[in-house]
């Protein structure tokens, strides 16, 4: 990407995040904190975000690595300061897009309920619901009104999922999608009825 484009690109998404933070003050993540997270918050918060992005946002986006792969880059980065520690993380993951095809997955992917109990830590979960939710709000306007809290466990409600217990899962709700839930609950409909 040339460097006035990626300029614009960082300047543009810096914008639209002051404006996330005026909904609620956990949207977003800049590097300084990125850095303070550990390696599986750190992938956590890219899975939610590519989730959303890729789902939501832009269907033709193709990170081209691995979650694993990219969230070390991400933090390389930071450190060697290619990227100022104020732009967000989710605008770092663009400049990741490769012009190759997506592969032909479903909706969401594999980021379901059997994926959610994988989230073994809450700061996992956390960062999932994150990353997820500031991509809702800065690219598609999504207004996010609950504290962050609230997200995670009505999701590990709806799943059935359990702290303390790593096998605990509602089987008949172990395919539906996680973004397709957190869509239901921005627009404040009821989960009780699916």
């Amino acid at each position: 990407m040339p460097d006035f484009a990626m300029k614009c690109l960082v300047g543009a998404f810096l914008l639209a995040s002051a404006c996330a933070n005026a909904t609620q003050p956990w949207l977003n993540m800049a590097g300084d904190e990125w850095l303070t997270l550990s390696k599986e918050e750190r992938e956590a918060y890219l899975s939610g975000g590519i989730d959303c992005y890729g789902t939501d946002v832009n269907p033709k986006f193709y990170p081209g690595q691995s979650v694993m792969d990219i969230a070390p880059l991400v933090t390389e980065r930071y450190q060697t300061g290619a990227i100022l520690y104020g732009v967000e993380v989710l605008s770092v993951l663009e400049t990741f897009a490769t012009p190759q095809a997506p592969l032909e997955v479903e909706p969401h992917g594999y980021f379901d309920g059997d994926f959610w109990r994988t989230l073994f830590i809450r700061p996992q979960k956390d960062a999932f619901v994150r990353g997820y939710l500031t991509c809702r709000h800065v690219y598609l306007k999504s207004e996010v009104t609950l504290p962050l809290e609230d997200y995670v466990n009505a999701l590990s409600d709806y799943f059935g999922t359990d702290d303390n217990d790593p096998d605990a899962l509602s089987f008949e709700k172990m395919n539906t999608k996680i973004g397709d839930v957190l869509v239901k609950l921005l627009a404040n409909r009821k989960l009780e009825s699916d």
